[in-house]
């Protein structure tokens, strides 16, 4: 029995972690006998197609990753099987199953349709990442942590993964790193790492990584303002290749920060910023708009923020907000961008202060008006 996952660029984390399966074969297009899929909300309607177009009995198709794991019950329109969460310890039960011909009745963790009906089995207990260390193939980010303790409405992360943080243990990374020039890293918030010793931990894994080039605290990982430290700030500019550190901000607005539950206020972001600076780094604060709670004010005051980043020496990513399953948000509608904020975030991102998804629109604005 051939067990295949859909090779996408788009996807390469997930691929990078599941194809240290050595039975699974990465394939540019459905094929015999299981096919399994990994996607984000932004990709479904494609990836719907796909499958859709390709339907033959002789094909059993899987889902899993963020969107399936939001939304079970809509992909299963689509897919004969859906993975819910962490996928480690149900995916090699599940394809055990099928191999030996057995039930996949009980496997945790999973949700298919039975006599008509959608079941959706008991998730497996989370696991120790520690236990699931087998090196890529792929020189792929290293997750170095799972889940996240805050609750922002919009992010689908504690929804998937739980509200305690995780973590693969220093000597694991650098097993797991060896023969690695470049080394990144995927946590939802890496200044986090070790949880109450994480001085401790990021020195001792920085130490362990000597001699590769480390990047900490950037893509795909970013940082909370709240999490930023001199300690951990002085640790990165001794060991570390980038010079630069991610934040998430996501708002200039007091009220809108407290209503997305981000648990952080806007001095905490201007506090973090100038500890960055001061350690010879740049800020680069990410800021999503169009967020369901937001009006024109907010947005005008996240503006400001911008600006001010701007004059201190940081740079922007800029978001536009789009609802995920399985979030507080999910069925929200974006609120629209105001002209003005257009209009500034474009110039800004003609400089080379801005970027984001959305920076080609601005930029054409922002010729337009000039």
């Amino acid at each position: 029995m051939r067990i295949c996952m859909r090779d996408d660029r788009k996807r390469k984390f997930t691929i990078a972690l599941l194809s240290s399966i050595t039975h699974l074969e990465l394939v540019k297009r459905p094929q015999p006998d299981v096919m399994l899929y990994s996607f984000c909300t932004p990709d479904k309607e494609r990836i719907y197609r796909e499958v859709d177009e390709a339907r033959d009995e002789r094909i059993l198709f899987v889902a899993g990753g963020p969107h399936p794991t939001g939304a079970p019950e809509e992909v299963l329109e689509h897919f004969d099987a859906v993975f819910i969460g962490e996928a480690e310890i149900s995916l090699p039960l599940f394809t055990e199953r099928l191999r030996k011909g057995g039930s996949i009745r009980d496997v945790p963790g999973i949700a298919f349709k039975e006599n008509g009906k959608i079941r959706i089995n008991p998730p497996p207990p989370p696991i120790d990442l520690n236990e699931f260390s087998k090196p890529y193939r792929f020189r792929a980010p290293i997750e170095i942590s799972r889940g996240c303790p805050h609750s922002c409405k919009y992010c689908q992360t504690p929804r998937i993964f739980g509200r305690k943080m995780r973590f693969r243990t220093p000597e694991n990374v650098e097993r797991m790193t060896r023969g690695y020039r470049e080394v990144r890293f995927i946590s939802s918030d890496s200044f986090s790492y070790g949880g109450e010793s994480r001085v401790e931990w990021i020195g001792k894994l920085f130490k362990m990584l000597e001699g590769r080039k480390i990047y900490f605290g950037t893509f795909p990982s970013e940082v909370r303002p709240d999490s930023i430290s001199d300690d951990v700030l002085s640790l990165v500019s001794e060991y570390c290749e980038n010079k630069s550190i991610h934040i998430g901000a996501q708002s200039g607005s007091e009220r809108v920060l407290k209503e997305i539950n981000r648990g952080h206020g806007i001095e905490e972001v201007y506090e973090s910023c100038e500890k960055i600076i001061s350690h010879g780094l740049k800020p680069i604060v990410d800021v999503i708009f169009g967020l369901p709670c937001e009006r024109e004010e907010d947005q005008l005051m996240t503006l400001e923020m911008v600006k001010e980043i701007v004059k201190m020496g940081g740079e922007v990513r800029s978001h536009y907000f789009f609802p995920l399953p399985g979030t507080p948000y999910e069925n929200e509608t974006p609120v629209k961008v105001s002209n003005e904020v257009k209009k500034v975030m474009g110039k800004l991102a003609l400089k080379g202060k801005v970027r984001g998804i959305w920076d080609g629109e601005i930029r054409k604005r922002a010729q337009k008006s000039s």
